[in-house]
């Protein structure tokens, strides 16, 4: 139970502290693309256009680079099944959980009724994917 707790309660509190920790030791920098086009617009709107389009160019050399050795694209089935994985793997650990406290509220038993990695697991998926959406505000 004690195992159970502190992976229920790092799975809700890891990803905000994890972000805000981020914020703390790494500021939001004030020399990002945004803020340069905002103070050239005010400051030289007259070379705003080269600058985004230097911008662009440099985005598209970084996604070249980043995709060098990736060949096509893959087939929906495969992204779908991608994306899939961790919204299911919670939802099957929801309903896990529930039927196992179901079970053990109507019959009580004295052995584990489910094996304590799968317990694990689905526990601390469940409460990560709860943990980011308290951190996203959804």
């Amino acid at each position: 139970m004690g195992v159970e707790a502190i992976l229920a309660i790092g799975g809700l509190v890891v990803p905000p502290l994890f972000h805000f920790f981020k914020g703390l030791f790494l500021p939001d920098k004030a020399d990002d693309p945004e803020s340069t086009m905002s103070t050239l617009a005010i400051n030289k709107p007259e070379v705003l256009p080269e600058y985004v389009k230097a911008l662009a160019g440099w985005l598209e050399a970084q996604s070249k680079h980043f995709n060098r050795d990736v060949i096509g694209t893959p087939r929906q089935w495969i992204i779908d099944m991608r994306a899939g994985i961790r919204p299911s793997v919670t939802v099957i650990g929801v309903v896990a959980l529930v039927i196992e406290g179901m079970v053990r509220f109507f019959f009580p038993t004295t052995g584990p009724m489910m094996d304590p990695g799968t317990r694990g697991l689905f526990i601390l998926t469940t409460s990560s994917w709860f943990g980011g959406k308290v951190l996203n505000g959804n």
